[in-house]
């Protein structure tokens, strides 16, 4: 089931210590059959309390997802100033050398 998230997500989970399929929603119909037969009741309260708690490390999941996207924009924008700065360096140098041949 992790195959339908993002590596990003993917990344996150592994940052919070989260197996990525604890966090990918299950349908009632797929957790009755992981917990076998079991009274409705049970069933009910036990399903709540699982998608409450997956929804609660989903939060947890979704911030670290939100940091490492806000790090990889950091790290983005720092390269393209550098390139930007060696660009500028460069056309300096290339502007130095015709002076001095001009002299």
């Amino acid at each position: 089931m992790a195959g339908s998230l993002t590596p990003r997500t993917v990344e996150a989970c592994k940052m919070q210590g989260f197996d990525p399929t604890e966090i990918e929603f299950r349908d009632k119909t797929t957790m009755r059959l992981a917990w076998g037969d079991i009274p409705e009741e049970i069933f009910e309260v036990r399903w709540k309390a699982h998608e409450k708690q997956r929804q609660k490390d989903l939060k947890l999941v979704m911030a670290e997802r939100e940091a490492l996207g806000k790090k990889e924009e950091m790290r983005v924008s720092r390269s393209v100033n550098i390139l930007k700065t060696s660009k500028m360096l460069k056309r300096e140098e290339e502007q130095l050398e015709k002076l001095k041949l001009n002299n």
